[in-house]
């Protein structure tokens, strides 16, 4: 059988449980023969190993029994490089090292894990997942996958930097991202910043998050990579993918912020807002136009209503798609340090066969000069560099929120700028939402609205407050459509699961 070897995730040097069932599991196959097998790979002298043979074996087995419970079709990816695994990293919490690439080759020339070999100098990593004969022993597995989780001691505070390596396939550079070591006395905030995050994440991990109408626990997708190439694949909606870390950018602390992690960051929104919390449908609320917001309110003025909507220029466009094409061109160029560097990751953006893709250098140069003439306080901030800094700004408008949430208990999600939280909570949110960012910019920033949750709902009635939400007619259809919710049989069934497993998620 060929292996789809888009369908795959990053392996996991944090996967671990110290659960009696898992541990009975794992020296069960460690005495029946597993142990033997590896034996020889202990070193005869030297310093001892930071991690035993045997605990790196586990975090393997863990890893590779949850990619066949998420997706029997799916393959982990690692690279089996030396350099891959630094076994006194601080992102490397159970100090596995360069010992597990002896383990999995040992488990592939016996049979129980299957390869597809990468090509390190094309930064295209190996993929490995589990055999017949080891899948016969997850069969006999007892115990809940949802017992298997994450080392409690994971960093969660990333410092990331681009470096520059040669890809053998294209016979170029090319700039990949990587993490880097530093030091928690590099920044007094640290400290806080990493405990409000652990707090958030134990949150997370015991609150039950799924899509009600999702009958295979994932959701296909196509997309280019990085080459302009379409790939397709999965996102794997699961309990083991929920784990947040907070990432700053290019070595820097002033530089990013951004929470990264949970598979609702990788959704549509449309599949988003059927997304329930502890079998609770939710809302989700995000800031209009902020980045465009944040460069209004850093230079003390209100931002136009909406500020994308322009006069209608592009031929054979509605207003509604030119105002797209606009808010995408703005928003690539606050990232982009040039002109010409804003267009081409415009175009590379747009859906293959669309009008956008085809818009020349001379129309989105002239769109976006009608964009700065109607915002003339913007021209510093367009295609200059600024838009890593604003995702700082971002970073602290979430992380508020977020800490706010968390102190009260209550589960929330965030997508950089747009927050999902249960349906009765979304009052609470926006006044989050408004003291966040008059506590860091200074001024309370426009909000919108794709779902409503009761608090709105009961609102509508109201007509003193009309004029805060908008049209009547518009919020009484979303309040419609919000009401209504799906739950299918396999929701029931990994919702029942999850119950059973004794999480503290109701």
């Amino acid at each position: 059988m060929v292996k789809d070897l888009n369908n795959s995730r990053p392996f996991d040097v944090h996967r671990w449980s110290s659960h009696p069932e898992v541990n009975t599991f794992v020296d069960h196959l460690w005495l029946s023969g597993f142990g033997s097998l590896l034996s020889s790979l202990e070193p005869k002298r030297g310093p001892k190993p930071l991690s035993s043979l045997k605990k790196q074996f586990k975090v393997v087995l863990l890893d590779l029994y949850l990619c066949w419970c998420e997706d029997p079709d799916q393959c982990l990816g690692l690279s089996l490089s030396n350099g891959a695994f630094v076994a006194n990293s601080r992102y490397n919490a159970l100090h596995i090292s360069k010992r597990i690439i002896p383990i999995i080759h040992t488990l592939v020339d016996h049979g129980f894990i299957g390869l597809h070999l990468g090509t390190e100098g094309a930064n295209k990593v190996t993929r490995v997942w589990p055999e017949a004969p080891l899948i016969e022993y997850f069969k006999d597995v007892t115990f809940s996958h949802l017992l298997v989780g994450q080392a409690e001691d994971q960093e969660v505070i990333v410092l990331s930097e681009k470096v520059v390596r040669y890809n053998s396939k294209s016979d170029k550079e090319e700039y990949v991202t990587k993490a880097i070591e530093y030091l928690d006395s590099d920044h007094s905030s640290i400290p806080l910043w990493r405990d409000n995050l652990t707090q958030y994440n134990a949150l997370l991990d015991h609150t039950y998050i799924d899509i009600g109408d999702l009958e295979d626990p994932w959701i296909p997708y196509e997309s280019r990579n990085k080459y302009g190439v379409m790939v397709k694949g999965k996102i794997h909606i699961s309990q083991h993918r929920k784990f947040v870390k907070r990432i700053f950018y290019r070595g820097c602390w002033e530089l990013g912020g951004r929470f990264h992690g949970g598979y609702w960051q990788q959704i549509k929104s449309n599949l988003r807002s059927k997304i329930l919390i502890n079998d609770q449908r939710t809302v989700e609320i995000d800031y209009s136009g902020l980045h465009v917001s944040l460069a209004y309110a850093l230079e003390g003025v209100k931002p136009s209503q909406d500020p994308y909507a322009l006069p209608p220029t592009l031929q054979d466009y509605t207003s509604v798609e030119q105002r797209s094409v606009v808010k995408s061109l703005v928003l690539m160029a606050i990232n982009a340090k040039s002109r010409s560097a804003a267009f081409s990751a415009f175009r590379f953006d747009q859906d293959t066969g669309s009008k956008p893709k085809t818009l020349t250098n001379t129309v989105l140069s002239g769109l976006l000069d009608l964009f700065l003439d109607a915002h003339p306080v913007l021209e510093k901030y367009i295609c200059h560099d600024h838009g890593v800094k604003f995702m700082k700004l971002d970073g602290e408008i979430t992380a508020y929120i977020i800490n706010r949430f968390t102190a009260k208990g209550i589960p929330m999600l965030s997508v950089h700028d747009s927050y999902i939280v249960p349906y009765d909570k979304d009052q609470l949110l926006i006044e989050a939402m408004d003291d966040a960012t008059k506590l860091i910019v200074g001024q309370r920033l426009g909000s919108s609205y794709d779902t409503i949750g009761s608090g709105i709902t009961q609102a509508l009635n109201n007509q003193d407050r009309m004029d805060t939400y908008g049209n009547h007619q518009r919020w009484q259809i979303l309040a419609e459509l919000n009401a209504k919710v799906v739950r299918c049989k396999s929701y029931l069934d990994r919702r029942q699961e999850w119950l059973e497993s004794g999480h503290l998620g109701t």
